[in-house]
């Protein structure tokens, strides 16, 4: 099955760089490129659904974060995956106010407090490549992103959805805990939750094998 993987805010299409080695025929879209205007999860949604109208094969939706916000508004709008998959996801995504302050005021500031929320325990690799994806998008963008993902609600809406969902949370992710994960996966009919072992936020990048595997067993049994 092929997958698609649909990063989050302040990311790129980079955040899914071990997944995309991992399954060759994967694609990536970039949201800031489909919607460069975009002030809501909603506007993504309906710029990706383009996008995943041209598949003409099964496909497995996998979004992060924001990302999963967008998988599921698109798929709620009619988007037709075979399977979903939400890393570090839950039925809102609230932003704290001092974080959307501080994305406005000081933006290199920002950045390397985003480091520490992103991973559990982040390596310098890690660290280069996440800043280097928040510096691509930029203080204008990141912010915009985040102003969305703190009015997005999924609400009960995620009890209509009728196809296999898992839902994958990093154990250490400070973002989006793992509680917050499993009310995600409790409002989906069949809904799956699956924990990854000593990740944070971005468990995708800092647990690629875990992650991969994941993906890999769910799809199989979708």
């Amino acid at each position: 099955m092929k997958f698609v993987f649909v990063h989050g805010a302040g990311c790129t299409p980079d955040a899914f760089a071990a997944q995309m080695a991992a399954f060759p025929a994967a694609i990536a879209p970039d949201l800031h490129a489909l919607a460069p205007d975009a002030t809501s999860v909603g506007a993504y949604a309906a710029a990706l659904s383009a996008v995943l109208a041209t598949i003409g094969e099964p496909y497995a939706l996998v979004g992060s974060s924001m990302g999963g916000a967008v998988a599921l508004e698109a798929t709620i709008a009619g988007a037709a995956p075979a399977a979903l998959i939400a890393i570090g996801c839950a039925p809102r995504l609230r932003v704290a106010p001092q974080t959307l302050a501080a994305v406005e005021a000081d933006f290199d500031a920002f950045v390397r407090s985003m480091i520490s929320a992103f991973f559990a325990e982040p390596t310098p690799e890690l660290a280069t490549a996440a800043e280097g994806q928040l510096r691509a998008v930029g203080q204008p963008r990141t912010a915009a992103d985040l102003r969305a993902c703190d009015a997005w609600d999924v609400g009960e809406r995620a009890s209509a959805l009728r196809l296999p969902v898992l839902v994958l949370t990093g154990e250490r992710d400070v973002m989006t805990p793992v509680r917050f994960g499993r009310m995600l996966s409790d409002r989906v009919p069949g809904g799956r939750m699956r924990i990854l072992p000593g990740a944070g936020h971005l468990a995708m990048a800092e647990s690629p094998a875990g992650t991969n595997e994941a993906l890999r067993t769910f799809v199989s049994s979708a």
